[in-house]
């Protein structure tokens, strides 16, 4: 194993590999004096002693503004705490995309420029049951509310806010984990909505969406099929899970005759199944739907987008409906554990909300259909 080498300036390290050469570290005390080595961006030692000498001076800055540490404790924002939170998780660039965008929709507004001490546990409740009532999902509602506690936690844990300061969100009790979205398909549903995506402007809506009702996939596994991951003799899909707890899991799947034609027509432009000319001449991966989807959506059921949560057709109840025709294509039943391997769930406790809301929907089909007897 390497050894941290010295080098003629204090604090200054650096690791010798074969494959990366020197690798430069500085070691100083962060804003609580705590030991700390980091790696920089540097060629040279001179340049690695040049960034912490940059480091030490936005530490003095820091040091000066702590001389009324009650007051800059008792004052600080939400925003502010949020920037400081943010800075120092930059080496996890996934999760800072999803806590930012959770922070500016829907925090924001309301915490932004308050004092981080004022916010007490009644007015988080109040952002709970706001969510709840524009019709947000009790999952988007705990993750809002778990990065508020982690942000305030981590101000807290820091020395940033008063020590004797409570986490407010800690007597906030959290919404059940939502059941999964009750709205999928019939085949006659999903046929008229492929038959009009052919006729899409954007023909990238058809391939993917033809792909999600075949294969149950995630999205984002769908994004990032390699041409690698098909055995089209064998007719199977090799799915790569990027969940981050499950990232690098992999499961195999059937892959339709369909889909094989539809993948076999694509335009090759790397090694990525579901690559893309954008706008820029570039070749791009999707990282989401293209939003013109729900407006074909809208096309073909009018008033989807007027639904609540728990009915609106999005592009996750293709994915429901795979796993109903499944279902529906055994004994009529939902079976858990063929659901945990159709689509790939680690816990058998997340297939179980969805055999409770097609065996709910199979009962409500048979109720309709029952004769009144008198």
């Amino acid at each position: 194993m390497s050894k941290f080498e010295k080098t003629k300036y204090p604090g200054v390290t650096y690791l010798n590999t074969k494959n990366k050469g020197k690798t430069f570290y500085v070691a100083y005390r962060d804003y609580n004096n705590k030991s700390k080595r980091k790696k920089v961006d540097a060629t040279s030692a001179k340049e690695a002693n040049n960034l912490l000498s940059e480091i030490l001076e936005n530490k003095k800055k820091w040091d000066g503004h702590k001389v009324d540490t009650d007051k800059y404790q008792n004052s600080l924002t939400f925003d502010n705490l949020f920037r400081l939170y943010h800075l120092s998780h930059t080496d996890i660039k996934a999760s800072l995309k999803d806590d930012y965008s959770r922070y500016k929709n829907y925090l924001r507004d309301d915490f932004g420029n308050y004092p981080v001490v004022s916010i007490k546990p009644i007015i988080v409740e109040g952002i709970r049951k706001d969510m709840l009532r524009a019709g947000k999902s009790n999952g988007l509602v705990r993750q809002v509310l778990a990065l508020l506690r982690v942000i305030i936690n981590f101000g807290i844990n820091r020395d940033i806010l008063p020590s004797n300061y409570t986490n407010p969100v800690s007597k906030v009790k959290f919404p059940s984990p939502a059941e999964s979205r009750g709205c999928y398909l019939s085949v006659e549903e999903a046929n008229l909505l492929l038959t009009h995506l052919k006729t899409s402007a954007n023909k990238e809506l058809y391939d993917l969406t033809l792909s999600l009702l075949s294969t149950g996939a995630r999205f984002s596994e769908i994004a990032e099929l390699k041409y690698s991951d098909i055995d089209f003799d064998g007719e199977t899909l090799s799915l790569i899970t990027k969940k981050r707890k499950d990232s690098g899991r992999r499961r195999e799947v059937y892959l339709s005759p369909n889909l094989a034609a539809v993948i076999k027509k694509r335009k090759k432009y790397n090694e990525y199944v579901f690559s893309y000319i954008g706008k820029n001449g570039k070749v791009r991966l999707h990282n989401s739907m293209p939003r013109l989807w729900n407006m074909e959506v809208e096309k073909v059921f009018p008033g989807n987008m007027n639904l609540d949560a728990h009915n609106k057709l999005i592009v996750h109840s293709l994915r429901t409906t795979h796993v109903s025709w499944v279902a529906s294509n055994q004994d009529g039943t939902a079976d858990a554990f063929l659901i945990k391997d159709i689509l790939g769930h680690t816990s058998i406790a997340t297939s179980q909300r969805y055999v409770k809301i097609i065996n709910k929907e199979k009962i409500e089909k048979v109720k309709r259909t029952l004769p009144k007897l008198s």
